[in-house]
């Protein structure tokens, strides 16, 4: 969960519970294979979490490539989604700050 911001924890935590996922703490990530995922415990023991699917994730980091590039060369310029942090990286952040900056121009 590094890197997952308290928003999100808040509202990912209790669908997990819904679901039963297994939370596992202090692993490491070794290997995707066809049967799962391997990973190193604490202890240093291996193990291979079966699995069908795994979703690989990021932690989010702010994306300011694309708006710093424009700088300059456009009259107005509005930093919407991951640009404004990683707060708000979510799509869903990014279409709410979209809308809004939108509706002011």
């Amino acid at each position: 969960g590094k890197g997952i911001t308290d928003r999100n924890l808040d509202l990912i935590m209790p669908w997990f519970e819904e679901k039963n996922v297994r939370i596992l703490t202090e692993v490491k990530y070794e290997e995707i294979t066809d049967r799962g995922l391997t990973i190193t415990k604490k202890d240093g023991t291996k193990d291979t979490i079966d699995s069908d699917t795994i979703l690989v994730t990021v932690p989010p980091v702010e994306q300011m490539e694309l708006f710093n590039a424009l700088g300059g060369m456009v009259s107005e310029l509005y930093t919407i989604g991951s640009c404004k942090g990683a707060e708000s990286c979510l799509i869903v952040d990014a279409i709410h700050d979209g809308s809004h900056v939108g509706r002011m121009v």
